[in-house]
């Protein structure tokens, strides 16, 4: 870095004119002539650019290193041109422009400082690939136009592995090849993606939100300062456990990432995360040995997380991360100096987009309770306000405690639905769960028409008001129905306003639900299909047993008597269904053949109702249930829930059938190498590690042209 920038800073050309360089001086001539808008230049002149004090503080710790690691090369630049002033007989301006106290030559040098910085690749001289010596200028490069993910040329990965194999090979950039190359058509370089921070603060631009894909975007935050602040909050225990992270190496660049669709935390906030949540404030324990050696243990590789407990502990200390930053960046973004540049507020919007994503999750279940909390008060309401009137004995209003007990059933089983796709990382489960949301909304619709059925059914003559139950069981002001009417009514907006917020949530964990997959199955397309026809035969059962207890409750409330033999089969029916239902998914995951074939074989059975209706007849058949609804002997029975009944047994019977074929398909899928997929944790993440300084440390640093790839020593186009 040092050698290739004082080459630049005694070959820079005058104003106006070519440079001398015998060598290099066309390609020095057409390099930029000044970097006024690189954000180290309003550092080191002080009279250019924004104030610094608006930058995010992750940026400005970022050019606070790049202005430190300048200041150290050109001390040491000084140093040597003051120890070999012959070198200076080349150079294009006088020996007196290049004394150490000399404001000119700061400029200079900064000018080629940043040539190199903004424009070097990663290239491998030495046996040490962390040396700061393996960097170069390669001027053929610059002939093209850059990107991260447009198609273009680019340099081979190393096959082996080995950094020290790729000492002295060519090195080829290669066309694409997913596609043809056509005459006269522009090659892009294909160069790793950064995030804003890093572009700004190495190259001095930033990406605007619209102009990557949202699923291509690669985005980062820093939340040192706000972890440290946690570490210093733990007092006398705070101090110890700095030294446990600094010896440990896991001490500081702690970031979130937002790459692939997907926000994660890095691994080593996450270990540190860890380290916060064991200990309490105050004195540092006792036992603080004893307690570290789970952590260690997760360390060493023996074992891949804490206690639930803990790991819920630290998993609620990166929700409130989360937040800080998602509000310091708000007030930043309404602030009106950082208005005013766009770059600022770019930098702000990336640190508030990769919390939010981050967050994606506990969001999402939030609106899930809270649209549950505001639907059962309205059902609530709506129950006690008729029970007050009426008696819920008398067929005919018995579908108000079916509304009550369904929708009380529906929200706790869609609660728990939720917690548990988050759990599996399951994207299917949670399309599922919006299906079903639509079919609560498509419940609590005909409510609103059943409800009206139950109490204005014409038994009350409304044209007279002395008439008995008249307020009760008329449409008219002032009556129960008018009092009822808007509480069933919001109801349905309620669920449906919901769903659309829950659509946002879940497209925004559809990306990194689907990278959690690819770490389990891989990028087989074959696997990746067995897998996602065995995630809908689990999601499948798991709403077979809701629909079940959905008919099974709605039936026991309407039509059976508490005190007939065939109330205690039915309830008795409901955890032996459940038993058959874990049965059948437990064959589907293990791929037990012969419990699969019981499976296979009960499955209709594991929905029946095992009612005896009629002349000893066992009925099994949701379709039979759904004939009884309509038969003129039993029509009175199901006047006010027929709507419901109907909706519900129908929506049985489709899952139940397609629960049926999508386990054979399963079945077909046994012994074809799935099972290890199966049983894997997908709470098991892959350790994400980015301890590498990606801030300007240039004997860290990968080429810009490869993604990532180290490139090797020659270049040659092919």
């Amino acid at each position: 870095m040092q050698m290739i920038s004082l080459h630049l800073l005694l070959h820079r050309p005058l104003p106006g004119r070519e440079s001398l360089d015998p060598l290099f001086g066309p390609y020095i001539s057409t390099l930029p002539q000044n970097f006024d808008y690189h954000p180290l230049s309003w550092t080191i002149k002080r009279n250019i650019g924004p104030s610094l004090d608006i930058l995010p503080p992750d940026a400005s710790w970022a050019l606070q290193d790049l202005s430190s690691k300048f200041r150290n090369d050109l001390a040491a630049v000084s140093s040597f041109v003051h120890d070999h002033p012959q070198i200076l007989k080349a150079a294009s301006k006088a020996p007196s422009e290049f004394m150490e106290d000399n404001e000119s030559l700061v400029h200079d040098y900064l000018w080629a400082w940043l040539n190199v910085n903004t424009r070097c690749i990663y290239h491998q001289i030495k046996n040490s690939p962390s040396d700061p010596d393996n960097i170069t200028l390669c001027p053929i490069l610059d002939f093209a136009n850059h990107s991260s993910h447009l198609p273009g040329m680019k340099p081979p990965s190393p096959g082996n592995g080995n950094l020290r194999s790729n000492l002295y090979r060519d090195f080829s950039l290669l066309s694409p090849s997913d596609s043809s190359v056509d005459a006269d058509s522009e090659l892009h370089l294909q160069y790793g993606a950064h995030c804003n921070r890093v572009l700004f603060i190495e190259y001095g631009f930033v990406l605007s939100p619209d102009s990557i894909p949202e699923d291509q975007r690669t985005l980062e935050v820093n939340v040192d300062d706000i972890v440290e602040a946690l570490v210093v909050e733990k007092g006398e225990t705070g101090v110890w456990m700095k030294s446990v992270l600094v010896l440990d190496n896991y001490w500081r660049d702690w970031t979130m990432h937002y790459a692939s669709g997907s926000a994660f935390p890095s691994y080593r906030l996450v270990m540190a995360l860890r380290l916060i949540s064991i200990f309490p404030s105050g004195p540092l324990p006792s036992s603080s040995e004893e307690m570290l050696r789970p952590w260690k243990n997760v360390v060493l590789g023996n074992c891949d997380k804490l206690s639930s407990n803990l790991e819920e502990a630290w998993c609620n200390i990166l929700r409130n991360v989360c937040t800080t930053v998602i509000e310091r960046a708000f007030t930043a973004l309404v602030t009106p100096e950082v208005k005013v540049h766009d770059f600022i507020v770019a930098l702000w919007t990336e640190e508030r987009f990769v919390a939010e994503r981050t967050r994606a999750q506990r969001l999402f279940m939030a609106t899930l309770l809270i649209q549950a909390i505001v639907v059962l008060v309205m059902v609530g309401i709506t129950f006690r306000m008729v029970d007050e009137h009426v008696s819920f004995s008398t067929s005919g209003y018995k579908t108000l405690p079916c509304y009550l007990a369904l929708f009380a059933l529906a929200e706790v089983f869609e609660m728990f639905m939720a917690a548990d796709a988050l759990r599996l990382r399951n994207i299917i489960q949670l399309v599922g769960i919006l299906l079903f949301h639509l079919a609560l909304i498509v419940s609590a619709a005909l409510q609103v028409h059943q409800t009206r059925d139950a109490l204005i059914n014409g038994s009350v003559d409304c044209s007279d008001p002395d008439a008995t139950n008249y307020l009760i069981n008329c449409d008219v002001p002032g009556s129960l129905w008018r009092k009822i009417e808007p509480f069933l009514i919001v109801t349905p907006c309620i669920i449906a306003a919901s769903w659309l917020i829950m659509m946002f949530w879940i497209k925004q964990l559809y990306g990194e639900f689907g990278w959690a997959i690819f770490h389990i199955v891989g990028a087989n397309p074959k696997t990746k299909t067995m897998y996602q026809y065995y995630q809908v035969e689990i999601c499948l059962l798991k709403f077979d047993f809701f629909f079940f207890t959905g008919v099974t409750m709605q039936l026991l409330i309407v039509v059976l008597s508490k005190n007939s033999a065939e109330f205690g089969i039915t309830i008795a029916a409901i955890p032996i269904v459940l038993g058959l239902l874990m049965g059948a998914a437990l064959a589907v995951q293990r791929e037990i053949k012969w419990l699969m074939t019981i499976s296979l074989v009960l499955r209709r059975i594991s929905v029946s109702k095992f009612y005896r209706y009629s002349q000893k007849l066992l009925s099994t058949g949701t379709v039979y249930k759904l004939v009884r609804f309509y038969e003129p002997s039993s029509t009175s029975q199901y006047n006010t829930t027929r709507a419901t009944l109907t909706v519900f047994t129908i929506v049985a019977f489709l899952l139940l059938f397609g629960t049926f074929v999508v386990g054979l398909r399963c079945f077909s899928d046994f012994d074809r190498g799935l099972l290890p997929s199966k049983v894997h944790d997908v709470n098991k993440r892959p350790k994400y590690s980015f301890s590498g300084n990606s801030s300007g440390n240039m004997s860290q640093r990968q080429s810009s042209y490869n993604g990532g790839s180290v490139l090797a020593p020659r270049i040659s186009i092919e």
